[in-house]
């Protein structure tokens, strides 16, 4: 959970406040490993998984619609490869499931 608030740049109480209405609504669930009791982890449910493909479909549609009368082929093969060169910086271990 700490590492997930530095990720999205909030305080750790503001982190709680946000995955206590996520677990209301039942997109994410507390897990606690057993070897460390102290750890928290915020795990997607099924219904959290349906929800971020359905928002991932929507931007995605969003994002084509809004891009793709302004340019080219050209263009956005270049912007291709600076938002993969940009989320390798994200992300320098590509076996992860960051981005996914």
């Amino acid at each position: 959970m700490a590492e997930l608030a530095g990720l999205l740049r909030v305080t750790p109480g503001g982190l709680t406040r946000i995955i206590d209405r996520t677990v209301d609504r039942g997109w994410i669930q507390r897990d606690r490993p057993a070897e460390n009791r102290r750890e928290v982890y915020a795990v997607l449910t099924a219904a959290g998984h349906d929800l971020l493909r359905s928002a991932r479909q929507t931007y995605s549609r969003v994002l084509k619609e809004m891009i793709s009368g302004q340019l080219n082929d050209g263009d956005l093969s270049a912007l291709l490869g600076v938002s993969q060169k940009l989320m390798e910086g994200l992300d320098p271990d590509p076996g992860s499931s960051c981005g996914k």
